[in-house]
C-alpha cells in the first residue's frame, strides 16, 4: 500500500464514501462556479503524502467556514478531483477490479496510473 499513489488512496476513499462534498454534482458545481481546481493531469502527479497536502493548501478550501454556516457543503477542490478522476475506472471494474487490484498490490505488482486512466 505504501506504493499507491495518494491521489488514488483520497480518490477511492471519497468515491466510496459518497460524501455531496466530494460527489460527482460537487465537482460539476466546482466546474460551473470557476472554483480553482486541479486538473486531471495534475491530480495524477500527488503521488506522496507531501505532494498531495500542498495541492490542498494551494487550491484551499477558502470560504468553507461561511458555507458551513448557511448549510452548504464545504468546498475541498483537491478532494474532489481526485474523486472525480477515480469514479470512472470504479464504476467500469467495480468490486471486482478492486478486489483485483488489490491483490495485485499484495502480491508486489506496481500501481498503473495508465489502467486507471484508461476508463476516463
Amino acid at each position: 500500500w505504501w506504493r499507491l499513489p495518494q491521489w488514488f488512496d483520497e480518490g477511492l476513499a471519497v468515491a466510496v464514501s459518497d460524501a455531496p462534498e466530494h460527489s460527482e454534482a460537487h465537482w460539476q458545481f466546482l466546474v460551473a462556479a470557476g472554483v480553482p481546481r486541479p486538473s486531471r493531469a495534475e491530480v495524477l502527479t500527488m503521488v506522496s503524502r507531501r505532494q498531495w497536502l500542498d495541492a490542498v493548501a494551494r487550491y484551499g478550501a477558502r470560504g468553507n467556514r461561511q458555507h458551513e454556516a448557511s448549510g452548504l457543503p464545504a468546498i475541498a477542490p483537491v478532494y474532489t478531483a481526485a474523486g472525480h478522476a477515480v469514479r470512472p475506472w470504479l464504476a467500469a471494474v467495480g468490486t471486482p477490479g478492486l478486489t483485483a487490484l488489490i491483490t495485485d498490490l499484495n502480491a508486489g505488482r506496481p500501481f498503473d496510473a495508465a489502467e486507471i486512466s484508461a476508463h476516463e
